[in-house]
């Protein structure tokens, strides 16, 4: 359908299209109201090595070529499920993520947490953020590292309070928008579509109506139509039959 013939269809079914924006207006409504926002807190933090004279010999860590490889270590520790138990024993109730930097190469770790409550969001990691060393000095304990030689961490960001996040409710808000407009499109081309069928069916049936004479009308016009033929035929036998009676007189 091209642009022009839709909108020509939309003056001509407003009271549907009306319809339909309302719809769709209050499904937007019905969208923001339902899903609620999204709240998010994060932190970063440095790893550091611990300096000093045959350390690095201490600390298998600091022999995996860099410091990144320590951090994607700390990360998945991070993901198991007695360090999960033991954050959810102590209130973090939000969903958070342990993750290595990607915007650069150094071995920094980002924590974020994310609930639909402002409180529980900056609570989660801030509970997060204190269990990142004790996971990280966990680790160095399993492979018998000294204290002397282990790595630390020092934090480099931790927002103090929690940023509402919207992408939850713009998908939100974006799907009714396009269901509900979906249904205003369909809605008027199958307005449009049938009330033109329905008139094309009427004005053929009239067209017929004007056009073919109806059976009653087609025997009139039979019988007329031969009566005068027979009155033809008899009158001329009874000439034939005159004239011939005064030739044998």
């Amino acid at each position: 359908m091209l642009f022009s013939t839709f909108l020509g269809t939309l003056r001509r079914r407003w009271l549907v299209a009306t319809a339909g924006i309302g719809v769709t207006v209050c499904l937007a409504a019905a969208a923001l109201s339902f899903v609620p926002p999204t709240y998010e807190a994060s932190a970063s933090v440095l790893l550091l090595p611990r300096g000093g004279t045959g350390v690095e010999g201490l600390n298998p860590y600091l022999a995996l070529g860099g410091l990144q490889p320590t951090t994607d270590a700390v990360a998945r520790a991070m993901l198991d499920s007695q360090v999960q138990k033991s954050l959810s024993d102590r209130g973090a109730k939000g969903n958070y993520v342990v993750d290595t930097d990607k915007a650069t190469n150094g071995p920094i770790l980002v924590i974020t947490a994310e609930d639909p409550s402002q409180v529980v969001a900056l609570n989660t990691m801030r509970l997060v953020l204190g269990q990142v060393p004790k996971t990280l000095d966990t680790l160095q304990q399993a492979v018998n590292v000294p204290t002397r030689a282990r790595m630390s961490l020092t934090v480099l960001t931790q927002d103090r309070a929690a940023t509402a996040v919207l992408k939850s409710r713009i998908r939100a808000l974006v799907a009714a928008l396009g269901i509900g407009l979906a249904m205003t499109f369909g809605a008027v081309v199958f307005v449009e579509s049938y009330l033109t069928n329905r008139r094309n069916r009427r004005e053929s049936a009239d067209a017929d109506a004007v056009v073919l004479p109806s059976a009653g009308e087609r025997r009139h016009n039979g019988v007329a139509s031969r009566r005068p033929t027979r009155q033809s035929e008899y009158g001329a036998q009874d000439h034939e039959h005159a004239d011939t009676v005064r030739i044998w007189r």
